[in-house]
């Protein structure tokens, strides 16, 4: 039995990334409408879908839900879409689900730069060679096929240039003997609309020789400004932005390389890099990790630096993850359909499956805590692929008792590496 018929047309399309006012949609909603008491969306797009019943003008207003990403329905292998149903609750109590399917589709738009990813093939180029090619470059982006620009900073651009993808010393020009090592190229990519800045390593080896590999530590060295504290730990003597790089080595080892030319390799158990201003956390399970999981789920976005040195700093005290989610999930939406898709868009990047949303709505309703479901839709996905940043509060302590800098210290500048110059 049909109670109410809702009649009108929906916008084809909506853009990636749309919000309330950049897309709208009003249906009318004819037949038993004094028995409507809540109208829902139910899909696997309802949570890009929010609804308002207006039941004295018998209207259903619609508009961007949570923020919809072309990229990530494709990655997922799911057709670019937002398809829902109309879910009606009556007085009684009783539900009734319209058979029909709404289904939008959504538009990419060029929103994202080009990643450099490092090198595809070679990387090495021997001290003294004239104008040799040093390797072909990785460059992914998800809403552009190229050509892509690279730009080189002034001190730079007049030794190396990119032909097409490879990069190479410009004719009559080399690389002195002095600069054998790792030689990091601050460099600039585009896509002719969005662009973004990577620090690019190259390898200098010696004439004819094997590749340079730096020194490997043991418990209790100091190589220049690097220490190995333990198995664990690894301090370097400067501030975060002295890093250039820290990617895997042979072995499972990781090179540690600074902007100074210092560079050591510490083992593949180390679990934090401590600097002057805060540290970089390697554990892919640690406080810091189920920091910024709880933190992407609650707000849908990456945790900066100081949020996850006072969250980690919390937890060192004693408190916990629950301790942590209880004020932000007093700012999520009321109605516990629409507080599930949140965690789940902000924790997954996409909306919970039938039997997710209802095991996670069975346990709201038999008393699970809200800060608990978010905890554990936070900590099911997949732990972080990068180390973390974690900024040391002023005049606070971290874990080592180190204490950061002073109130009255200029505030650090932010790491670098924290977004795209850290090579893994």
């Amino acid at each position: 039995m049909s109670f109410v018929q809702f009649t009108g047309i929906l916008p084809a399309s909506m853009t990636e990334g749309s919000r309330p006012g950049d897309w709208a949609a009003t249906l009318s909603v004819t037949g038993q409408t004094d028995r409507v008491a809540a109208i829902e969306a139910v899909g696997p797009g309802a949570s890009y879908v929010a609804l308002h019943w207006d039941k004295e003008q018998a209207l259903l207003f619609l508009s961007p839900g949570a923020v919809a990403d072309y990229e990530a329905f494709i990655a997922a292998g799911l057709e670019p879409e937002i398809a829902f149903s109309l879910h009606v609750r009556l007085d009684d109590g009783t539900v009734w689900q319209d058979p029909a399917v709404f289904r939008v589709a959504l538009l990419d738009v060029d929103d994202t730069p080009p990643a450099l990813r490092g090198f595809a093939s070679g990387g090495s180029v021997a001290a003294g060679a004239i104008g040799a090619v040093i390797g072909t470059l990785s460059i992914t982006d998800p809403d552009s096929a190229g050509p892509f620009h690279i730009r080189f900073t002034p001190e730079e651009e007049w030794r190396f240039e990119v032909v097409g993808n490879t990069l190479k010393l410009r004719e009559g020009i080399s690389l002195g003997l002095d600069e054998i090592g790792t030689l990091p190229l601050l460099v600039e990519v585009s896509d002719g609309r969005n662009s973004a800045g990577f620090v690019l390593e190259v390898s200098v080896t010696e004439p004819g020789g094997p590749p340079f590999r730096p020194p490997a530590m043991e418990p209790g060295e100091m190589l220049g400004p690097i220490a190995l504290a333990d198995g664990a730990r690894a301090v370097v003597v400067q501030e975060a932005h002295a890093l250039a790089a820290l990617r895997p080595a042979a072995g499972g080892d990781r090179q540690v390389a600074l902007r100074d030319g210092n560079e050591a390799l510490i083992p593949g158990t180390v679990r934090r890099v401590e600097f002057a201003d805060g540290f970089l956390d390697l554990d892919p399970r640690g406080a810091a990790a189920q920091a910024a999981a709880l933190h992407r789920a609650l707000h849908g976005t990456e945790a900066g630096g100081a949020a996850l040195g006072e969250a980690v700093l919390a937890l060192q005290r004693g408190e916990t993850l629950a301790d942590l989610a209880a004020g932000a999930v007093a700012a999520l939406p009321a109605e516990e359909a629409a507080f599930v898709a949140g965690l789940y868009q902000g924790a997954l990047g996409r909306a919970p499956e039938g039997a997710e949303l209802a095991l996670q709505l069975g346990r709201l309703g038999s008393g699970t805590s809200r800060a608990q479901i978010a905890i554990d839709v936070a900590l099911s996905a997949a732990p972080a692929e990068r180390p973390l940043w974690v900024a040391l509060p002023p005049g606070r302590e971290a874990a080592t008792g180190r204490a950061g800098p002073g109130l009255d210290d200029p505030p650090p500048p932010p790491p670098p590496f924290a977004a795209d110059l850290l090579l893994l």
